[in-house]
């Protein structure tokens, strides 16, 4: 990947992980201690669980955008390549 390129997918990953693990997982920490456990003392499953299913997210998340950024770093370097 170009070094231009290297900010982009890295605010795009850093970006949505954020969203994600910032915004949604205190909620969803919350939701699973009251509603799926019924017990504030199973608060520390409620975090692995989340913690756990974030991070796939995450690795998912950086997967498919890379995907996107393979294609457009390819197109670049043909570009780059063809004599002008």
């Amino acid at each position: 990947m170009p070094n231009a390129m290297r900010g982009q997918a890295t605010a795009i990953y850093v970006g949505v992980t954020n969203l994600v693990g910032g915004g949604l997982a205190a909620t969803a920490v919350a939701l699973l201690t009251d509603f799926v456990f019924h017990d504030k003392a199973r608060l520390h499953v409620s975090f692995g669980l989340v913690g756990g299913i974030v991070c796939i997210l995450a690795a998912l998340t950086l997967t498919s955008t890379l995907r996107a950024f393979r294609v457009t770093a390819r197109e670049h370097q043909t570009t780059q390549q063809r004599p002008s």
